[in-house]
């Protein structure tokens, strides 16, 4: 291998990748990012937890005094996630104890079992804040006294409901006047006060009996009756918010009469009871007219729970534990603080909604098309002149259109309060995917038909580099990035994200080497591509995408090696290992260099294993543990036979199978989209969303060269597509045609080390679209 011709071949591209990365982390820190002055110090927090309020009752009026804070101080809307499959009130305040998200299990008698697995520990923040001398105290229920209990269960004074609620009107209701009352003692010292009416929870637990009834009556046959516009259970809920206003304004008022009092109105709604945002509206002296954002979100107006903890702490000047993976918040003066949570909250709930149906749709459209694909693969094994040319081109079409589909989902969260409903979400995907699909066909057609999967690739490619590049935001708005109410992370790119844009990448690499002219820069373009495309995505502040690091570099470095020429050797692989060893090192030096406050998950999480080895063993049985749980309850599992399917009966032709081993141009991009899969799953929690996406490249891949071989509708079959006549055949097996004078010259590959054009083994020099430069004329 020449090594100057390589270095001339690679000056362009090297260039050019260089330019786009440095442009790219330049323009990181003016990119939208959590960003203002801390909360004001204060001697006294009183926090007013409400589950079963939402971010959508902002504004209603059925709160005005809420709704008056909320224009007066600061507000953000609130992602509630927990750890269990079953969320709950009582694990949010389990959250909030411990700084950070917990795993707990509520049985019907109401008792709460924290999980063993739980990396957690509830009680930190009453530790904290007894060990600053703050006293606690809780007004509540049992649930609402772990949120403040210290690691020995002790809170200074406890409020039971028995002294605050009476009964009226046939309903139990909370008695504002004596909880204004029973809260001035602790406004006379310094403390962290928590008030939990009640109100919701008993309004919650009236609905879920009202629909246990109607349950049992539909069981013994009751005869149906006409259903309320309204929901029985929503209207109790909002009756409950409505006897929680005298409250709230009562509240307020003591403490806009206390001097150094921070006040907290927070919503812990369990995203199992509504798939919603919960709001979090900050007010007292020094908090400005507002929006609140956290570190951890890196999102402006938007906090998780567990950013609550610190946030307490740092107001009343104690020190969050380094256990607490929440980061207090900062405020951010502006004017439409409310315009934002709207924003955030209607763009969480519609990609929330639709996600069910847009997999549920990619799962029916995709295995129903494979199954017609492979049905009509086997017939033509059968019946090798049943080959009509529409039929190809009509699957040509929907082959690309799947591919199509990941881009379309960022395409489809353009609109900026996303889609009104599931169905449009749903509709308008598919509809943007069908016309990049055809569009791809259209505009292939007349060259090799991997042009027209390069197309793809590539416009896939580049909306999800642009949309990183300029801050992420239809990752928020996608069915395959990280929506609020479901997320265990709120920027950079998530897995199912990640699988579409290193699966494309990688197509797109492979394909400018078979599309391309020149061996030497086209490899060195596909290298720049790839090192593009691995700097987004792993970079703290672009992509941080940690797991990147141990499935892309070493699928990028196959292909490479691949497209050289090379064969894949055990120094290969080693190889590879060191590459994501050195990537590794890189990344969390990056981020550790940045300042605390600015660090992403991938810097703490290697603090944590700095100061606690274990941490790294319990991270990797936690995640495969997840990856296990998820082979059995997400749709994803199910689009894998299908794909195994029609694999498997489009290699089982003799002819399909050599036609894609010797001659296909996608056979590179195959493997390295494999191997990226298998890795993807292997490396990431919810592994399989990154093999999920990341396979709908595979069926293409292996299908539509055998479709150009079969049907020619898209272009030439790839051994004919601009290669150089064959020879005359020789008299074998009754050939016509006289014997030649001498054999043919032999079309093998030159040697890896000849300066040639290095071909990987067994692919004709004409491949791909053009004769290489090695390849000997007839």
């Amino acid at each position: 291998m020449n090594v100057r011709a390589w270095a001339r071949a690679g000056r362009m591209p090297a260039l050019v990748g260089a330019v786009v990365v440095v442009g790219a982390l330049a323009t990181a820190p003016l990119r939208p990012h959590a960003s203002g002055s801390p909360v004001p110090s204060a001697e006294r927090v009183v926090v007013v937890a409400v589950p079963g309020l939402v971010a959508s009752d902002l504004g209603t009026g059925l709160l005005p005094t809420l709704d008056r804070l909320a224009g007066e101080g600061a507000v953000s809307a609130v992602a509630t996630r927990t750890l269990s499959s079953r969320p709950s009130a009582e694990e949010a305040y389990l959250s909030l104890s411990a700084g950070t998200r917990v795993a707990a299990d509520v049985d019907r008698d109401g008792t709460v079992t924290v999980s063993s697995d739980s990396p957690t520990d509830p009680g930190l923040l009453g530790d904290e804040l007894h060990e600053a001398g703050v006293s606690t105290t809780v007004i509540g229920p049992d649930a609402a006294v772990s949120a403040l209990a210290d690691s020995d269960g002790a809170v200074d004074t406890v409020v039971p409901p028995e002294d605050y609620v009476v009964y009226e009107g046939g309903r139990t209701r909370s008695d504002p006047t004596a909880i204004v009352r029973l809260l001035r003692p602790a406004l006379a010292e310094p403390s962290v006060t928590l008030i939990d009416t009640g109100d919701t929870t008993r309004a919650a637990r009236r609905r879920d009996a009202l629909r246990l009834r109607d349950q049992r009556a539909r069981e013994q046959g009751a005869p149906e009756v006409d259903q309320p516009d309204v929901d029985e259970g929503e209207l109790l809920r909002r009756q409950a918010l409505t006897d929680l206003e005298p409250t709230l304004r009562g509240v307020a008022a003591e403490v806009e009469r206390a001097p150094g009092t921070l006040l907290a109105i927070l919503g812990l709604t369990p995203t199992a009871v509504a798939p919603e945002l919960s709001p979090l509206v900050l007010s007292g002296d020094g908090v400005p007219t507002g929006i609140a954002s956290s570190p951890a979100t890196d999102r402006p107006g938007l906090v998780t729970i567990v950013d609550v903890t610190p946030t307490v702490l740092e107001s009343v000047g104690a020190s969050p534990s380094v256990a607490m993976t929440g980061r207090p918040v900062v405020l951010d003066p502006t004017d439409d603080g409310l315009a934002v949570v709207e924003r955030i909250d209607e763009v969480a709930r519609s990609t929330t909604q639709a996600y069910g149906p847009s997999i549920t749709s990619l799962f029916t459209v995709q295995t129903l098309a494979l199954a017609i694909l492979s049905l009509w693969l086997f017939e033509t094994r059968r019946r090798p002149g049943w080959n009509p040319r529409w039929w190809g081109g009509l699957m040509g079409a929907v082959l690309l259109t799947l591919a199509s589909w990941p881009a379309a989902t960022f395409l489809a969260g353009l609109r900026p309060s996303g889609l009104p409903s599931p169905g449009w979400s749903v509709a308008v995907t598919w509809g943007i995917a069908a016309a990049m699909g055809i569009s791809a066909l259209a505009l292939g057609r007349r060259g090799p038909p991997a042009r027209s999967l390069f197309l793809v690739a590539a416009a896939t490619t580049l909306v999800i580099g642009i949309d990183i590049v300029t801050g992420a935001r239809l990752q928020a708005s996608t069915v395959l990035g990280h929506t609020a109410v479901a997320a265990s992370r709120f920027h950079g790119v998530g897995n199912a994200a990640f699988g579409a844009f290193a699966a494309a990448a990688l197509v797109t690499a492979a394909l400018v080497v078979a599309l391309g002219r020149d061996r030497r820069r086209d490899v060195c373009t596909a290298a720049a591509i790839l090192g593009v495309v691995l700097v987004l995505d792993v970079a703290p502040s672009l992509g941080a995408d940690f797991g990147g690091v141990l499935s892309f570099v070493p699928a990028s470095i196959l292909l490479l090696v691949v497209l050289v020429g090379r064969r894949i050797r055990p120094r290969v692989i080693g190889f590879a290992l060191l590459a994501v060893a050195l990537g590794v090192v890189a990344v969390v030096g990056a981020d550790l260099l940045r300042p605390a406050g600015s660090r992403t998950h991938i810097g703490e999480f290697a603090l944590d294993v700095l100061r606690d080895p274990a941490e790294l063993w319990a991270t990797i049985t936690r995640k495969w543990a997840v990856n296990m749980e998820s082979l059995e309850r997400t749709t994803w599992t199910r689009t894998l036979p299908a794909i195994a399917v029609a694999l498997a009966v489009t290699l089982l032709s003799p002819r399909r199978r050599a036609a894609f081993r010797r001659t296909s141009p996608t056979g590179p991009a195959f493997l390295a989209v494999a191997s990226l899969a298998g890795l993807g799953f292997l490396t990431n929690d919810s592994g399989l969303l990154v093999l999920g996406v990341a396979a709908v490249w595979l069926v293409p891949l292996v299908v539509i060269p055998s479709l150009a071989a079969d049907t020619g509708i898209l272009g030439p079959p790839p051994a004919l597509a601009g290669a150089a006549p064959a020879p005359e055949a020789s008299p074998v097996a009754g050939a016509a045609g006289p014997p030649p004078a001498s054999p043919p010259a032999p079309t093998a590959a030159p040697p890896p080390d000849a300066e040639a054009d290095d071909r990987p083994d067994g692919e004709p020099a004409g491949a791909g679209g053009r004769r290489g430069r090695g390849a000997p004329r007839p």
